[in-house]
């Protein structure tokens, strides 16, 4: 599954309550898109990243979430869908197994 970058600050409601959009417009996700040789595509599915703090080992670690891309002709340009409740920091993933 490919890593992609996303700010976490930038977020649209998702489908219902329960989940998130993020646009895919940000910079640092062009660069990683560039770097992988990635082109988009409805389906596809990410890991959406963003260096964000410490974990308890004191290494850097990351807000990660699994998201399915898909094409949003309201934002014109491609979304990853995503649980709210998935986003969770790398250290926490590993520790509950779904690394």
């Amino acid at each position: 599954m490919h890593r992609i970058y996303h700010d976490f600050n930038k977020l649209l409601p998702g489908k219902d309550e329960k989940s998130r959009s993020a646009p895919l417009v940000c910079r640092g996700t062009k660069n990683d898109l560039d770097a992988l040789g990635l082109t988009l595509a409805d389906g596809m599915e990410v890991l959406l990243y963003q260096p964000d703090g410490e974990a308890p080992d004191g290494n850097s670690d990351s807000l990660e979430v699994r998201a399915t891309i898909r094409y949003s002709p309201q934002e014109a340009c491609f979304v990853a869908d995503f649980i709210w409740d998935d986003l969770m920091y790398h250290s926490e993933a590993e520790a509950l197994g779904r690394h």
